[in-house]
């Protein structure tokens, strides 16, 4: 296969974003961000249903790959796997969680404790409202994210390392040994949105470590602090992406996961561990009761309008990024059994991802309730943000928990970023990983996405038209539904025929030509072939 840079796919998210920094200027701004608005909730509103339902059929799917390919090995049975278990689960965690779960782990139970469904009949800030924040949460950032991630990687794993086709969506949905027309224009999209999404996420954290950093100082952080910050994440992107999984990004991962457990375990201690464990243990045995009625909940015969601004927004979310997180995924999941990739990257990161939201989303609650709705009232005067940094300032030691939360923040986006990027190369240089172009091809796209992300991202901080740029971002949930759909046809077609996949390949015959010259004639009928003469006996001379 030879290498095909697809340069377009790579420019369409900046040219975009160019764009709307030339609207921002010309002071359109605000009414482009009401566009985004109102079509982002008449596309939730409108075709939210199909989110569930899709989102439905993929946990079905997910649990079949599981149950029926769970013996098959990526990549063949001989391969064995390169990354440890804790390797892995911090591998899984750190692709799929960015700065979104950190913040809104502690924001979005606020939300809900304070706007609960009316159709449910919860009545807000009861025990009954509580448990609801607290498993719904759970059931958005753990089960649904997770889900996608998983049908993604295994379909693109069993693709790509058992029957050998290109790292791409039309490789892995159609199974094109080329790359045509059709997948190239959904590879775009996706790259497109998710790009623009890894902007705003590095908008966001430059925008929380300087704010957080300047609280450690008596002065705001200078512009030349700030950038020289902004380059040095940019660089450890590139270099996690760049390398190896095992490499750079393992080593950023498990730093990560290992800050993740200290700090759950340092709150449960120092925070109000009864009212976290209690209502966080009653919340995920409640969850298990409630998730079938929770995943086909719509609102439509009610007229409420939570759960397309909530559920069906996060289903959205995910089928946005699960396609690139999931070929991330799968180049890490080579030696692994299916069901062990599952469980390792997949199962146990969302068991942290729960423990996660059951300590600091219970913290947030119990701080809330405590204090007569301050975390409620921190949100509504700031941001989402800022429901975690107000829980973590409340306890006692709670410098010393920023500190630690603030180096979350940077490992989150960074090994989060480098995912994006590590799948980014392999969409826009699909070639063999072999290859001498194709490895120079990919080095160079590194380097122009880490660069566009970064000016992007630092543009995004100064002007204040992040909001703007994630909405319109968002709307790539729309093609992001189509995408899934065809995922779930790939995962279905490997369901049906196991054997292709066990199957060992046998390498093609090879070819030798000998070019003899002008020794052997074009026509075969022109060589004269004599019998063979039988030698003569010399005579002896007589004496």
């Amino acid at each position: 296969m030879a290498t095909q840079l697809r340069i377009g796919v790579l420019v369409a998210p900046f040219l975009a974003l160019s764009l709307v920094f030339v609207a921002g200027w010309l002071g359109i701004g605000p009414s482009l961000s009401n566009i985004a608005d109102e079509s982002l909730a008449w596309l939730m509103h409108s075709l939210g249903w199909a989110f569930i339902c899709v989102g439905v059929i993929a946990i079905v799917a997910t649990l079949a790959l599981y149950g029926l390919l769970g013996h098959v090995r990526i990549g063949g049975s001989t391969l064995k796997p390169g990354h440890s278990g804790f390797s892995a689960v911090a591998i899984g965690v750190a692709a799929s969680t960015s700065l979104g779960l950190l913040f809104w782990a502690s924001a979005e139970p606020v939300y809900h404790i304070h706007q609960p469904p009316g159709a449910l009949g919860l009545s807000p800030l009861t025990e009954d409202a509580q448990i609801f924040a607290l498993y719904t949460t759970m059931i958005h950032w753990a089960l649904i994210a997770n889900v996608m991630n998983a049908l993604c990687m295994t379909v693109f794993a069993l693709t790509i390392q058992n029957l050998n086709r290109r790292p791409t969506l039309d490789g892995a949905i159609f199974r094109a040994d080329t790359v045509r027309p059709v997948g190239s224009v959904l590879d775009s999209f996706l790259v497109f949105f998710a790009t623009l999404m890894t902007m705003v996420a590095f908008a966001s954290c430059i925008a929380a470590l300087s704010g957080e950093m300047s609280r450690f100082g008596s002065n705001e952080p200078n512009p030349a602090a700030l950038f020289a910050l902004a380059l040095a994440m940019v660089f450890v992107v590139f270099v996690a992406g760049a390398r190896p999984i095992r490499t750079v990004f393992a080593l950023l991962a498990r730093a990560a996961l290992i800050l993740m457990i200290i700090m759950i375990v340092i709150t449960l201690v120092i925070g109000p561990s009864v009212d976290i464990l209690g209502g966080g243990l009653q919340s995920i045995w409640q969850m298990l009761w409630s998730l079938p009625a929770q995943m086909t909940y719509t609102g439509l015969s009610s007229a409420d309008s939570w759960p397309q601004t909530w559920t069906m927004t996060h289903w959205g979310n995910a089928m946005l990024f699960a396609p690139l997180v999931g070929l991330f995924l799968s180049r890490a999941a080579r030696g692994y059994t299916v069901s062990d990739a599952i469980f390792y990257f997949s199962i146990i990161p969302a068991g942290i991802t729960m423990c996660w939201i059951m300590v600091f989303g219970g913290l947030a609650l119990s701080i809330d309730e405590a204090t007569n709705g301050s975390i409620w009232a921190t949100i509504n005067r700031g941001s989402a943000n800022d429901a975690a940094y107000a829980a973590l300032w409340s306890l006692p030691g709670g410098e010393s928990l920023m500190i630690g939360f603030i180096i979350l923040i940077a490992l989150a986006f960074a090994t989060f970023a480098a995912a994006m990027m590590h799948a980014v190369m392999r969409v826009c240089a699909p070639g063999p990983d072999s290859d001498l172009s194709t490895a120079a091809s990919r080095a160079s796209i590194a380097m122009g996405w880490c660069a566009g992300v970064g000016f992007g991202g630092w543009g995004l901080a100064s002007s204040g038209i992040s909001q703007v740029v994630e909405t319109l971002a968002r709307l790539g949930s729309l093609p992001a539904l189509f995408v899934t759909v065809g995922f779930l046809i790939a995962a279905l077609r490997l369901i049906l025929r196991p054997r292709s996949l066990t199957e060992v390949k046998k390498p093609d015959a090879v070819k030798i030509d000998f070019d003899f010259g002008d020794v052997v004639p074009e026509d075969i009928t022109d060589i004269e072939i004599d019998k063979a003469a039988k030698p003569r006996r010399r005579r002896r001379k007589s004496a």
